[in-house]
């Protein structure tokens, strides 16, 4: 579990600098301004350039840490950024938007999602199975 939870903190830190590479490379050569006024920068393009420059490295610092948040942040990134992608598979594409490269996209967001959501359940059933076997009461009624 730990090292599916490293794997995708890494993933996670990656795109994080990927983006942020690119706001980088995009407000130096036209500036941020500029920028923002391009033809195909809709303000769901923005959202979700910003969730991954600031979202994905935070999510990468919370689940190489194990903490919970770190869980929550990286089902936001990438549930945000297959909501991109599948806009992007229901629009007409334009130039240079290539269907393999968007599917690709998908899947490592789905994947993604999928051993978040797996390694959540896990612990979440192994914390109960800790309450269970210590014999110690909780907030349901009848305990």
């Amino acid at each position: 579990m730990r090292i599916a939870l490293r794997l995708v903190a890494l993933t996670l830190a990656g795109d994080g600098l990927l983006s942020l590479g690119g706001v980088l490379v995009l407000g130096h050569r036209f500036g941020l301004t500029n920028a923002v006024r391009f033809p195909g920068a809709t303000a769901f393009t923005l959202a979700n350039l910003l969730v991954h420059t600031v979202g994905s490295p935070v999510a990468a610092i919370q689940l190489w840490r194990c903490k919970s948040n770190g869980w929550a942040i990286g089902l936001i990134v990438f549930a945000v950024d297959l909501l991109f992608q599948a806009r992007a598979l229901l629009t007409p594409r334009g130039p240079g938007v290539h269907l393999p490269s968007v599917a690709f996209s998908v899947a490592f967001d789905l994947i993604g999602i999928i051993i978040l959501a797996c390694t959540w359940g896990a612990r979440f059933k192994v914390s109960n199975l800790a309450v269970q076997q210590t014999g110690a009461c909780d907030a349901r009624p009848g305990c």
